[in-house]
C-alpha cells in the first residue's frame, strides 16, 4: 500500500488488483486439497447459450474390442464404443465484503491505516472463500436423487430450545449412522454465518416463511448444538434443514458446486432411479455409472484401503491414485501403519511425517483436509473428474472498476467471481469407504 497520503478509489483499484490476486491463487492452491489435487480441466465441452449448461461426451459403459480365433477364420468387426453427452450448468461461486467509505476517504490523510482496513477486510474474505469452497467439495450433487440433492444443506434439525438453541444432525446431509459416524453436525457451520431454515420442499420451492433466518453467535462441537441471535420471527422445528442464506428468499439449496458427497450417497445404494449430469445412475452396475462402496461399520484395517484401490481397477477400469478424508483419519491410519511396520531402533524418533501409501508397488498420497466428512475415504481418479472453469477466481472487474459504491450509500463494494463446475467423467472409476470408526475425534470448544 503506497504510504502516501490523497489516495483516490482508483489507487486502490490497482492495489487491490496487484495485492490479492496471487494471494487468492496462493490460497487455493495449498490449503484446499482437493482443489489442488484435481487440476484436469476439460476443454472440449460446450456452452449453451441458450439455458447457460454445459455438455460434454462421456463413456457410459465399458466396451472390450477382443477375442480369439482360429487360423483362417474371419476378425469380427470391432464393437461399439457406447457414449452419452452428459450435461450440467456451471455455477458462479462469489465472495464479497463492503467497505465503509470513511475508511477510504481516512486515504487522504492515513493511507496505512486504510490499507491495514483493507487488509482485514480481504483476509477474513480469504478466509469464507477457502472454507466456502472447501465444504461445497463434500456436497451433493444438486442432481441426484430426491433424498441427496441436498447440497447447500449444512445440517438437520433434532430439536429446539427456547427457539435459539438448535440440536443438530447429519451435516452436509449425510446421514448419520448410515454414511458417517455420527459426531461433528456443527462443524459445517461457524460463527457470524448467517443461515436459513425449512422443509425440502420449501427450501427447494423457495417457499420458506418469512422470519426463518438468522445468525449463528455460537456453535457447541460438542453437544452439536447452534445457538441463535435471537428468538427468530419463524423459529426452526423439527426435521428442518439448515442452509446458508441472508434471508427467506436468498438462500444456497442446490446452487453450489457438484461435490464428491454424490459418490457416497449414491454408491449408498440411492442410485437406483437417479441421475448426475443428466446421465441415470444404475445402482450396483458396475458397468455403468454405480460408485464401488466398502462400509466398513467399525474399525479401519489397512487391508480395506488395499482393497477399496484393487476394486476400482478390477471392476470399473478406473486407476484410484488419489485419496482423500478428514484429519481425524490420521489416528486411525497410522495406528494400524505401526501395526505393519517395524522401526530400526538406531532410526527411531518422536514424531511422524504424514506418510504415503503403498499397495501393489503404486504409490498413492493421502491427502487430510479437515472439512471432509467423519469416517469416509475417498480413493479417487484423477482422470475422471474435472474442474470447468469458465472463469478462474479474480475480482468481478467491470468498467476497469474493483472498488463499486453502493447505490444510495457511503459504502463500496468488492466482490471476487470465479464461473466453475466440479463434474465427473465416470462415476465408478472412484471408491468410497465409509463408516470408518473415528478415536480421535475433535476437541469440544
Amino acid at each position: 500500500m503506497p504510504s502516501v497520503a490523497g489516495l483516490t478509489t482508483t489507487d486502490y483499484n490497482g492495489w487491490l488488483k496487484r495485492s490479492y490476486i496471487p494471494k487468492w491463487k496462493e490460497t487455493f492452491n495449498q490449503k484446499v486439497p482437493c482443489y489442488d489435487a484435481i487440476i484436469k480441466t476439460l476443454k472440449n465441452y460446450q456452452y449453451d447459450g441458450e439455458t447457460g449448461g454445459l455438455r460434454w461426451i462421456v463413456d457410459s459403459t465399458r466396451s472390450w474390442s477382443g477375442g480369439a480365433r482360429n487360423a483362417h477364420e474371419a476378425v469380427p468387426s470391432g464393437f461399439e464404443m457406447p457414449a452419452d453427452q452428459a450435461s450440467e450448468y456451471i455455477k458462479r461461486l462469489y465472495f464479497t465484503a463492503d467497505i465503509d467509505g470513511m475508511a477510504l476517504d481516512a486515504g487522504k490523510s492515513s493511507a496505512g491505516g486504510v490499507g491495514a482496513a483493507l487488509t482485514r477486510a480481504m483476509k477474513k474474505c480469504d478466509e469464507q472463500a477457502r472454507y466456502y469452497f472447501g465444504v461445497n467439495m463434500y456436497g451433493f450433487h444438486s442432481n441426484s436423487t430426491a433424498t441427496s440433492s441436498l447440497n447447500g444443506v449444512r445440517a438437520k434439525v433434532v430439536s429446539v430450545a427456547g427457539g435459539t438453541v438448535i440440536t443438530l444432525k447429519d451435516p452436509l446431509g449425510y446421514v448419520q449412522g448410515t454414511d458417517v459416524p455420527s459426531i461433528g453436525a456443527g462443524r459445517y457451520l461457524s460463527v457470524g454465518a448467517r443461515i436459513v431454515w425449512g422443509t425440502r420442499t420449501e427450501l427447494a420451492n423457495n417457499t420458506v416463511p418469512a422470519g426463518a433466518f438468522g445468525r449463528v453467535t455460537s456453535v457447541n462441537h460438542a453437544n452439536q448444538t447452534v445457538t441463535l441471535t435471537a428468538a427468530p420471527g419463524h423459529a426452526p422445528v423439527l426435521d428442518d434443514f439448515i442452509v446458508l442464506g441472508n434471508a427467506p428468499a436468498e438462500h444456497e439449496f442446490n446452487k453450489t458446486i457438484g461435490g464428491l458427497g454424490t459418490l457416497v450417497k449414491q454408491g449408498a445404494g440411492d442410485g437406483a432411479g437417479s441421475t448426475i449430469h443428466g446421465l441415470s445412475l444404475s445402482s450396483g452396475d458396475f458397468t455403468k455409472w454405480a460408485t464401488l462402496t466398502k462400509d466398513v461399520n467399525g474399525p479401519f484395517a489397512m487391508d480395506d484401503l488395499h482393497k477399496l484401490i484393487r476394486n476400482v481397477e478390477a471392476l470399473s477400469g478406473g486407476e484410484a491414485r488419489l485419496l482423500v478424508a478428514d484429519e481425524t483419519f490420521y489416528s486411525e491410519f497410522q495406528s494400524s501403519l505401526i501395526n505393519d511396520v517395524r522401526f530400526e531402533p538406531e532410526k527411531l524418533k518422536g514424531g511422524y511425517e504424514i506418510p504415503t501409501f503403498l499397495s501393489m508397488g503404486k504409490r498413492f498420497k493421502l491427502h487430510m483436509d479437515s472439512l471432509a466428512p467423519y469416517g469416509t475415504v475417498f480413493a479417487l481418479d484423477r482422470d475422471n473428474m474435472f474442474w470447468i472453469k469458465q472463469r478462474e477466481l479474480g475480482w468481478d472487474d467491470r468498467g476497469g472498476s474493483v472498488l463499486r459504491q453502493k447505490e444510495g450509500q457511503d459504502d463500496y463494494h468488492v466482490r471476487l467471481t470465479a464461473y466453475i463446475q466440479f463434474a465427473f467423467m465416470l462415476i465408478n472409476a472412484h471408491a468410497v469407504m465409509k463408516r470408518v470408526t473415528i478415536s480421535d475425534a475433535p476437541y469440544s470448544i
